[in-house]
C-alpha cells in the first residue's frame, strides 16, 4: 500500500512540476516589468523632493491631469478605480517624503464613499499596492490567502500579461482601459457606466473608506498641508444617468470625513465650460478636455496655495 501511495504522490509531483515552473517562470518575467505603481513610488521617494501638489483619485483624475503641465511641482497619484482607503494610505506613508508639500488634491467619485478593491476584478491590484508602495489597502487574512491577490498575471489582467510576455508593442493599458474606450457616447452607454460604478459600492466598507479620510486629514492639518475635494467633469449624459440622491449623500459624508471648508471642495461635475467635445467617453476627459481642465485648475485653485 505504501509503495502504491509513493509511487501516486511522485507521478502527481511530476505532473504538478511543470505547471509550478511555468507559473513561476512567468510570474517572474512579468515581475521584471516595472508598473505603473512601481513609477509612482519612485516619484514618491526622489532624493529632495520637490513636490508642492498631490493628486489622488480614480481614472478620472488620473487621465484630466499631466502634473508637468501644473505651475507648481506635482505628484499625480490617482489610478483606475483607486479607493479612497488605498489613497489615504499612500498619503500617509508618504507625507514624510514630501518636506514642500502645500496641497492634497482628492477626487469625490461617484462610487468613492463605498467602493472596496475586494470583491472586483482589481482586487489582486492589492498586492501590487502592498508590493510597490507597501500599503495593505482593504485587504485582510482571508484576502491575502487567495493566490491570485499574489499573482502578476492576474494584477496586470490576461491582455496586458500577454504583450508583455510576447514583448508586443503596448496597445491597451488593461481590460478596464479597454472597456472604456469601447463606451458609447450616448445615454445608454452611461447608464452602463453607472451601472458598473454601482456595482463597485460594496457598503461594508463605506465607513473605513471614511474613517481613514479622516485620520489622513488629521495629519495633513497637523503639517499644515491643505486638502481640497474635487469632482471631475463629465457629460451630460452621465450625470444624468447617476442616482442625485447617492451622490450627494456620497459628498456630503466624504465632505464631512475631510473636514474641510466650503471653499476647499471644488466642483467641476457640471461645469458648462467643458461640452461633449471635451470628453473621449462619457466621464472621461480626451486631450482638448485635460488641457481645459489644467488651465483652470492651475488659475482657479494651485495658484491659491
Amino acid at each position: 500500500m505504501k509503495t502504491e501511495k509513493t509511487k501516486f504522490a511522485l507521478k502527481l509531483a511530476l505532473f504538478l512540476l511543470p505547471l509550478f515552473t511555468a507559473f513561476f517562470f512567468v510570474e517572474w518575467r512579468l515581475g521584471q516589468h516595472p508598473t505603473e505603481m512601481d513609477a509612482l513610488r519612485k516619484k514618491f521617494e526622489a532624493p529632495k523632493n520637490p513636490t508642492e501638489v498631490v493628486i489622488f483619485g480614480t481614472s478620472h483624475l488620473q487621465e484630466a491631469i499631466d502634473p508637468k503641465e501644473l505651475s507648481k511641482p506635482a505628484i499625480n497619484a490617482a489610478l483606475p478605480i483607486q479607493s479612497l482607503m488605498v489613497s489615504a494610505q499612500l498619503g500617509e506613508k508618504y507625507l514624510s517624503h514630501l518636506p514642500n508639500l502645500k496641497l492634497v488634491i482628492l477626487e469625490i467619485a461617484y462610487m468613492s464613499r463605498d467602493y472596496s478593491h475586494i470583491k472586483t476584478y482589481a482586487a489582486p491590484r492589492l498586492f501590487d499596492y502592498a508590493r510597490s508602495l507597501g500599503v495593505r489597502g482593504e485587504g485582510d487574512l482571508k484576502e491575502w490567502l487567495d493566490l491570485r491577490y499574489f499573482s502578476r498575471y492576474f494584477a496586470l489582467g490576461r491582455i496586458e500579461a500577454f504583450n508583455i510576455l510576447s514583448t508586443k508593442k503596448r496597445e491597451i493599458a488593461s481590460e478596464d482601459t479597454a472597456v472604456l474606450e469601447g463606451m458609447t457616447m450616448n445615454s445608454q452607454g452611461a447608464e452602463k457606466q453607472a451601472k458598473y460604478h454601482e456595482s463597485l459600492m460594496l457598503a461594508r466598507d463605506g465607513e473605513k473608506n471614511l474613517s481613514a479620510l479622516k485620520d489622513y486629514s488629521k495629519k495633513l492639518k497637523a503639517k499644515g498641508v491643505s486638502l481640497v475635494l474635487v469632482r471631475t467633469p463629465a457629460t451630460e449624459y452621465y450625470r444624468n444617468a447617476v442616482n442625485p440622491e447617492v451622490m450627494q449623500k456620497v459628498i456630503d459624508d466624504v465632505r464631512s470625513a475631510a473636514e474641510i471648508s466650503p471653499s476647499h471642495f471644488h466642483d467641476f461635475f457640471a461645469d458648462k465650460r467643458f461640452v461633449e467635445k471635451d470628453f473621449y467617453n462619457v466621464d472621461h476627459l480626451n486631450k482638448d478636455g485635460r488641457d481645459k481642465f489644467v488651465s483652470i485648475l492651475n488659475h482657479e485653485l494651485i495658484s491659491k496655495y
